[in-house]
């Protein structure tokens, strides 16, 4: 089955029909999607296999399969481009996270080029990378399957060497568990993580330098 990207508009939901370009499973699992903050029209997507996309103005010709300087999973059978999440920062760099490689990290940046990539602190080629957010410090966060998340701080679109992993270890950050299924910067500033065990809050101030020390705020349902 091959999937399609539906949005709707004006009332009536359309689809994208993204062109075949040969690849031997043709856009399967599009599950991340990320919105250009500056343009409304101008929208990647993320596919569990087959890499990214870009479409500008609701112009189906306009998608292209992207694929130059993302690596693939080589151990598989057949190429696989797993991109598990996608964000903006307020340079309108698209960070995205891509699975089994030696480089976790991606990101395309505003002039259209893709930038250096950042192999993630306490990963491996094996690793699973999922969700990824931006903070408004342009810090850059990343849910990695069984680890927890690393944070990543970026300057123009450039990881500037210091990394951080956020684990379950209390004052490394006292996540509930290290399942990591949602990430999210609210209006306010501060990076909601959902995982399988619950809830934590984090300030995006607290997380460099390195030494300090970093509990995310429980969230206790009622």
């Amino acid at each position: 089955i091959t999937d399609k990207l539906y949005y709707r508009r004006s009332g009536d939901w359309k689809w994208f029909n993204i062109p075949d370009l040969g690849h031997y499973d043709p856009h399967t699992d599009l599950f991340t999607l990320a919105v250009d903050p500056s343009d409304a029209g101008h929208v990647f997507a993320g596919s569990w296999g087959t890499g990214l996309y870009e479409g500008q103005n609701y112009n189906t010709t306009a998608y292209q399969y992207l694929l130059p300087d993302i690596d693939s999973n080589t151990s598989a059978a057949s190429l696989k481009y797993r991109i598990g999440g996608m964000a903006f920062d307020e340079g309108r760099n698209l960070w995205f996270s891509n699975s089994n490689t030696t480089t976790q990290l991606k990101v395309r940046k505003s002039n259209n080029t893709f930038g250096i990539p950042v192999a993630l602190t306490g990963t491996t080629n094996g690793s699973t990378i999922g969700k990824v957010a931006v903070d408004q410090l342009n810090q850059v966060w990343v849910a990695v399957h069984g680890k927890g998340i690393v944070v990543v701080e970026t300057n123009n679109g450039v990881a500037t060497g210091y990394q951080r992993l956020l684990s379950s270890t209390y004052n490394q950050g006292d996540l509930p568990q290290l399942t990591v299924r949602a990430i999210e910067c609210d209006l306010d500033g501060q990076i909601w993580v959902g995982t399988h065990d619950g809830i934590r809050i984090f300030s995006p101030s607290q997380v460099f330098p390195t030494s300090t020390i970093i509990n995310g705020q429980k969230i206790v349902p009622r």
